[in-house]
């Protein structure tokens, strides 16, 4: 009985996780389903909370588990932190706040897509195993990397507030969507493909957590790069954003309060990571340890 609820649980939660993208067909094909919505103000303050609870993610990551900052942690952690300051720069562009001049769209347009790649890249570096050759090269670079892309992230958001029009030149085409689309949800796949792993091998809530973040931010891209500015279908991918992060945080909470920290959710990928090495193994190596 208990293993037919948590299956009946599991399956729920998938149905649940999934929605956003059957809210989206239905919007997209379904006529009166996607009405033009164009409320700036609205659009300006949804996307800074999604900024803020990005950024507090990225803090807690730095701050709460500093017994395992290792650089995995640290990539991780500039996932969220690039979301928050890219993303930022597309809630400053909305139209009547900051920038003023008819060039605004392009900090709109260019902020949104470059926030996601630039999120699920690091993220998904984060989740490499250690053993594996691009990993080793994560591992070596993580000493310079934080401030380095700070000052990157910093340099982007006072171009992009000061002279929008340098940002002309990103295409804005069906065929480059689709691409950013593509390669943004692959990275995520990965990524959520590695922590289904190791929630599996875990059970931590927090872990579960993260893929269902993960699982939401790839569904964004859809609404994000086939929405309509200011259509409902495009509202979408800011809820459904916001919602992977504050799934995140909840998941977080809740694994701090079983646990008393973050820190095995922290160490929850190199866990999955030591036992794909043991199953790597070479037999004798095995069983000259049994020895």
């Amino acid at each position: 009985m208990a293993t037919s609820r948590h299956s009946i649980a599991q399956v729920a939660a998938w149905a649940l996780l999934l929605s956003p993208l059957a809210v989206f067909v239905v919007m997209t094909n379904v006529e009166g389903m996607d009405p033009r919505i164009q409320a700036p103000t609205g659009h300006f303050w949804i996307v800074s909370t999604a900024t803020l609870v990005s950024g507090a993610i990225a803090a807690a990551l730095i701050l709460s588990v500093e017994s395992v900052r290792t650089t995995r942690n640290l990539f991780l952690a500039l996932g969220f932190l690039s979301v928050a300051m890219i993303f930022a720069g597309h809630g400053l562009s909305t139209p009547g706040f900051f920038v003023t001049r008819g060039d605004e769209m392009y900090g709109v347009r260019v902020s949104a897509g470059l926030s996601q790649i630039a999120g699920a890249s690091f993220i998904f570096l984060s989740v490499l195993p250690e053993w594996s050759p691009l990993g080793r090269a994560v591992q070596a670079s993580g000493r310079w990397l934080m401030p380095a892309a700070f000052v990157a992230l910093l340099g982007y958001l006072a171009v992009l507030m000061t002279v929008p029009e340098a940002f002309a030149f990103v295409p804005d085409s069906q065929r480059w969507n689709a691409f950013l689309a593509i390669s943004t949800i692959g990275l995520l796949a990965v990524a959520g493909w590695r922590s289904w792993l190791a929630y599996r091998l875990t059970g931590f809530p927090g872990q579960f957590a993260m893929v269902a973040a993960l699982v939401l931010l790839a569904e964004t891209q859809v609404s994000l790069y086939f929405g309509q500015t200011w259509r409902l279908s495009w509202w979408l991918y800011h809820v459904t954003m916001l919602l992977a992060f504050l799934v995140l945080v909840g998941g977080w909470a809740i694994e701090a309060k079983r646990a008393g920290s973050l820190l095995l959710f922290a160490r929850a990928i190199a866990l999955r990571d030591g036992l794909d090495r043991v199953k790597l193994a070479d037999p004798a190596t095995l069983d000259a340890l049994e020895e």
